[in-house]
């Protein structure tokens, strides 16, 4: 790393944090979501307990169909390791994965709160960023998708031996977030560079 490098992201650092300590001792807000992006989960090793799922489905399009329109089952997203001997000191696949399961975990911390809205829960850096990362998750397995919708579970590993796919009730209380159908069209293209 140069020195110019390192000047730079100190200078980066430097301006978050006193951004947010201006603001207060809050952690929430834009100075938040660009904190994060370098410290990924400040409760990494905190406890062991229930931890965030995302499950994804994808469903018939078109607005006159419901929920029921969605004829696949949920496909289960966990972030997976490479096993290679270079993944010690470069592992760029799997650092990648692991921040976007802390997006999930900031989505359902977010969902703890009981100041929130679901508008501003869904105006929220931490939702539509999960929403990203489903669309992506639909594109990869079927591209071309109309409709997905995707649900949050909070999932005991201790407890839950097998993961649930489909027959779960709203009234489940591992259920925290089920979002309504989403269009494909809804979502805005992703950005092209030239």
């Amino acid at each position: 790393m140069t020195l110019t490098l390192a000047l730079l992201l100190g200078g980066y650092l430097g301006l978050l944090l006193l951004g947010l300590r201006l603001r207060g001792r809050s952690l929430e807000g834009p100075w938040a979501v660009l904190l994060r992006s370098f410290l990924p989960s400040w409760q990494f090793f905190d406890r062991l307990g229930n931890r965030p799922l995302l499950q994804v489905r994808l469903c018939g399009g078109g607005p006159a169909q419901h929920r029921k329109a969605c004829s696949r089952g949920y496909t289960t997203w966990a972030p997976r390791a490479r096993c290679r001997l270079l993944g010690i000191l470069h592992s760029p696949f799997t650092l990648g994965q692991l921040y976007q399961q802390t997006l999930v975990e900031q989505l359902a911390g977010e969902l703890r709160r009981h100041d929130l809205s679901p508008e501003e829960l869904a105006r929220g850096s931490a939702y539509r960023s999960v929403l990203a990362l489903s669309a992506a998750l639909a594109d990869a397995e079927q591209p071309g998708w109309t409709a997905l919708e995707f649900r949050i579970l909070l999932i005991n590993p201790r407890v839950d031996a097998s993961l649930p796919h489909d027959d779960l009730s709203e009234n489940d209380e591992r259920l925290i977030l089920l979002s309504p159908t989403i269009e494909s069209a809804a979502l805005l293209p992703p950005l092209r560079c030239a």
